[in-house]
């Protein structure tokens, strides 16, 4: 494979990515524009999330630790996805690629979600999903917002074979339109991590994570981030197909059974009132 033609992004500290796979049919191919993107303001019609008084959340350092799932039926998804994850991004100290909050795969990846990366204008929100239709398309779809480091979010897109669109605390913040259904691999799901190609480690927690077959709508996404999606067979039914709550372990609650194993240093902490999120702030 010839990676000459796809130059390297150059960043403050050097070389900060190289080509990604060729499966990705994706290059780096511009900088980050320095003009400034927005943050979510406070005081907006879409609240921070507020918590219970005490939950275990999944702690990630940003540097080979993640959730480890292996593959299943339940997770070739094709026609439409939903990801809903509540996060907390950290500094990692790093300056890499991004940061995954779910990848599917290791050779290519049908769909992925990060919280920040590269391709995008200062490192938005971002997400990717693999056309079996269009040859080489670029199926990126970046936020015209920032997520706040040590600031409780909730992050979502939905896809499905016409457009993606991406959310941040229920505002839609990124649209793209899209053609055609998506690959399918028989490789693991990852969650905090992209091994495709790498260096695109999740640094902060996780709350948890809902993974749906279906479109959900803002009203539903509001509804699945408020009240957490009590009723898991209910949801099932809707087209939920893994839901990570890292209560104590990394067990999917759906009857999927797409279960997890931690890696490297990943692991559950319990969060304490004076862990609530913070107002999110607007631009300097």
């Amino acid at each position: 494979k010839d990676f000459s033609k796809y130059p390297d992004l150059e960043g403050k500290n050097g070389k900060i990515c190289g080509p990604r796979s060729l499966f990705l049919l994706s290059v780096c191919s511009r900088s980050p524009s320095q003009e400034k993107v927005p943050t979510i303001e406070s005081g907006s019609e879409s609240p921070t999330p507020q918590f219970e008084s005490m939950r275990s959340v999944l702690v990630l350092d940003g540097d080979g630790d993640g959730v480890r799932i292996e593959d299943s039926e339940s997770l070739h998804l094709r026609e439409e996805i939903t990801i809903e994850a509540r996060i907390k991004l950290a500094d990692s100290g790093k300056f890499d690629g991004g940061d995954a909050v779910l990848a599917k795969g290791t050779t290519n990846e049908p769909y992925a979600l990060w919280a920040k990366f590269f391709k995008c204008d200062n490192w938005a929100p971002a997400a990717f999903f693999d056309s079996v239709d269009i040859f080489g398309s670029d199926e990126w779809v970046c936020s015209n917002q920032l997520i706040q480091l040590g600031q409780w979010v909730n992050l979502a897109i939905t896809y499905n074979r016409q457009e993606a669109i991406l959310y941040i605390n229920n505002q839609e913040v990124g649209r793209k339109l899209l053609e055609g259904g998506l690959t399918e691999n028989f490789d693991p799901l990852f969650i905090g991590l992209s091994p495709v190609p790498g260096d695109e480690d999740f640094a902060g927690e996780i709350d948890y994570l809902a993974l749906w077959r279906k479109v959900r709508t803002p009203e539903q996404m509001s509804a699945d981030f408020e009240g957490e999606i009590s009723s898991i067979s209910d949801a099932q039914l809707a087209g939920l197909v893994g839901f990570w709550q890292f209560d104590g372990n990394y067990l999917d609650s759906t009857s999927n059974h797409n279960d997890g194993q931690p890696l490297g240093d990943a692991h559950i902490e319990t969060i304490v009132k004076n862990d609530f999120p913070k107002p999110l702030s607007g631009p300097d």
